[in-house]
């Protein structure tokens, strides 16, 4: 694709997901498996979409789907591995991680966000206001941020987190903190496969 302007919208699914025991992106909170929702999601706002996996995860994708897989230079980074895989994959465009667990964001608040990405190409990420903390995968990574992030990564420096602090990126604060809810333990994905359940029974 071209790359003036553009943002690729990458879906993070490639990580061990210890906490939940088996892979977050496979969960079902709604008609598909949630890395398949939140590439429909992305679709609507980027300008391409595709998969971040694991070596594993290759014969689980369904077909239509483009994915990429993580690169052996940054295996073990955390999210870093997704993100430093995309910019190599795809130089000179904007990134945009989406985490695959995060099934109450809302498509509205996504497209307001990429909107906000688009107009000011700033390095910008969903801030969770009463903690206090950046959700590094919920976050716009601009082409110029790539090179600085593989010279950290070449340093050992893998947290995400701290790189948004340091840069002082760009809060983006949604009305709404529980679209930042991100199920990554099986308690948590039960809590929220419930409310969901209830929602959808009461809203017809």
């Amino acid at each position: 694709m071209s790359t003036a302007n553009k943002i690729l919208g990458v879906v993070a699914c490639g990580g061990k997901s210890s906490r939940m025991g088996t892979d977050k992106s496979m969960l079902q909170y709604y008609d598909l498996p949630q890395r398949y929702v939140a590439y429909a999601m992305l679709e609507t706002a980027c300008d391409e979409v595709v998969l971040s996996v694991n070596e594993q995860q290759v014969s689980t994708i369904d077909k239509g789907y483009t994915f990429m897989i993580d690169l052996l230079l940054y295996k073990n980074a955390g999210p870093m591995t997704a993100l430093l895989t995309a910019f190599a994959s795809y130089p000179d465009v904007g990134i945009f991680l989406l985490g695959c667990d995060y099934p109450l964001l809302q498509a509205q608040t996504l497209k307001d966000f990429i909107s906000l990405c688009r107009k000011e190409n700033r390095l910008t990420a969903f801030y969770n206001q009463p903690a206090g903390l950046y959700e590094p995968l919920l976050g716009f990574y601009p082409a110029e941020i790539g090179s600085i992030l593989m010279e950290r990564h070449s340093r050992g420096k893998h947290s995400l987190q701290q790189f948004l602090q340091e840069q002082q990126a760009f809060p983006f604060i949604p009305e709404n903190v529980n679209e930042l809810t991100s199920a990554d333990d099986p308690e948590i994905y039960s809590t929220i496969k419930e409310q969901l359940t209830l929602i959808n029974k009461y809203s017809y």
